[in-house]
């Protein structure tokens, strides 16, 4: 974080300069990412939402995660309950240090203030107990409920302009809380005096429940714009970066180095393998390869000693471990070692922010280099507007490319046989540098897999429809199909009395 100087008075009464963060923590990386850092000091921000939408779980986790930084922590609140009651309510969340209470955060209850002072006195008092505390943030929970209880006029309301502007000089920050309903949001005199406004939402999608949170105005610094998921977990609020919104600059140097996929023959058929860094989509009906591609895709590259990771909606680990050791890869992959990690996240009410969130932090924390995603068909039906998928897509992909990250998409395609496959509803296809599609066709009485690389950006590739073969621990491509389109299902079969260069032939 960044840092400013300021002077100390010793007890010799020299000055001395020390360090100090300009910013701390909100105890949730995710939001502390949003804010480019975490929150800035000395100044007032707002959060805003309505009843359990998660403001003083919010509050709560700022006021200890700034007391372990070291800061002085005021707590006020107006709620008429005892103190012990507010502490049982925090005391299970994973923030929570008990030794931190009444030492470097200190509560109020100011429903007695409330009930005797008027509104001018209140904020005196809030002003006076911040000096005397030496806090270095003060949360008033609520500020609105405060403003209500004692029924502030119109000309009272200058009174919250010299108030804050007291608690700024005082190199205080404040965290205001409320209730406010849109009309206040735009005329109540705290939201113009506000340096920051954090808004939270609890609705119901379906027969979901979705929680978002919105920085509205954060001044003089740079923030993560639009509606942002979050939950309320026994860790505390944990905040999950929509994905378009992370930062796109280019951070990577473009290549023609070539990779294998783990699978010679399709190497060949991709002239010489996949481009580092790009992204391909592998396709296919039910059954025909597509995750035994990617993980032979993975430990082609833990046999380089490069990471990998596998993200899966599909199976969970004890699935997954079944058909890596059908395979005898278990060992290529390097689970043991750490080579390959593997993240398993259920389709069932999927988040795709908390998701992609999953995927950054493995990915940088584990400096992972192959990524494969079964399937993304799971992402795009996870997203509450459909709209959304393609940005979010073009972003995940884009980010993993900046990181040097070479990656699958797998997609199942619906459709067993037929002369039209869809691969995609929307943009898919154009997002991707490669695709490979994985399909059944019906040849001499017989069903059987067959592969063809459609598209490889920026470089040339075998054109053809060659049978894929899976047995034996292993799996490869073999014959080439010719006049494959009179061979689908509804079209004349197979006639061994054509020419025999009308026929497959196997293609050493």
């Amino acid at each position: 974080m960044a840092e400013q100087s300021v002077n100390v008075i010793s007890s010799s009464g020299s000055t001395t300069p020390q360090k100090r963060l300009s910013k701390f923590s909100t105890g949730d990386a995710g939001f502390d990412r949003i804010l480019s850092g975490g929150i800035p000091r000395d100044s007032v921000y707002i959060v805003s939402g309505s009843p359990g939408a998660g403001k003083t779980i919010l509050a709560q986790q700022v006021a200890f995660a700034a007391a372990k930084a070291g800061l002085n922590v005021l707590y006020l609140t107006n709620v008429s309950e005892p103190h012990s009651k507010l502490i049982q309510h925090i005391r299970n969340f994973g923030f929570y240090e008990d030794g931190l209470i009444g030492s470097s955060i200190r509560i109020y209850n100011i429903t007695s203030q409330v009930r005797d002072k008027g509104f001018q006195q209140t904020l005196d008092f809030v002003v006076e107990t911040v000096r005397s505390e030496k806090a270095d943030l003060v949360v008033v929970d609520s500020f609105r409920g405060l403003k209500h209880a004692l029924e502030v006029k119109a000309q009272e309301r200058g009174a919250i302009f010299d108030m804050t502007a007291r608690l700024s000089m005082m190199s205080c920050t404040s965290l205001l809380l409320g209730e406010y309903t849109a009309l206040e949001l735009e005329t109540d005199s705290e939201f113009a005096i506000a340096d920051g406004i954090i808004n939270l939402w609890h609705a119901t999608s379906g027969p979901q429940d979705r929680r978002t949170l919105h920085v509205s105005k954060m001044r003089g610094m740079s923030y993560l714009g639009g509606e942002h998921s979050f939950a309320i977990t026994e860790q505390g609020l944990t905040v999950y970066p929509r994905q378009e919104s992370m930062p796109h600059e280019p951070g990577y140097s473009a290549t023609n180095d070539r990779i294998s996929t783990g699978i010679p023959s399709i190497d060949t058929m991709m002239n010489g393998g996949l481009i580092r860094c790009s992204s391909t989509l592998i396709a296919g009906s039910p059954g025909t390869g597509k995750t035994l591609l990617g993980l032979h895709f993975l430990a082609a590259g833990a046999a380089l000693g490069e990471r990998g990771l596998m993200v899966s909606f599909q199976e969970n680990p004890a699935q997954l471990a079944l058909r890596v050791a059908s395979f005898g890869l278990n060992e290529s992959l390097g689970f043991d070692s750490g080579l390959t990690h593997v993240l398993y996240m259920s389709p069932i009410e999927l988040n795709i922010d908390e998701a992609a969130a999953y995927i950054r932090r493995i990915v940088e924390d584990h400096r992972i280099r192959r990524v494969v995603i079964d399937s993304v068909g799971e992402l795009e039906h996870a997203v509450e507007h459909p709209e959304r998928f393609d940005d979010f897509l073009t972003s995940l992909v884009g980010y993993l490319r900046r990181l040097e990250v070479t990656t699958l998409l797998l997609r199942e395609i619906t459709q067993f046989f037929g002369m039209e496959l869809s691969i995609s509803s929307r943009g898919l296809s154009y997002i991707v540098d490669n695709i490979v599609l994985l399909r059944y066709i019906e040849w001499d009485g017989y069903i059987r897999r067959a592969v063809a690389v459609l598209k490889i950006r920026g470089s040339d590739h075998d054109k053809s429809l060659r049978e894929l073969l899976i047995g034996d621990g292993s799996i490869r491509t073999g014959e080439r199909y010719e006049r494959v389109a009179g061979l689908m299902t509804g079209m004349p079969r197979f006639d061994p009395n054509v020419p025999d260069g009308l026929n497959p032939r196997v293609d050493q």
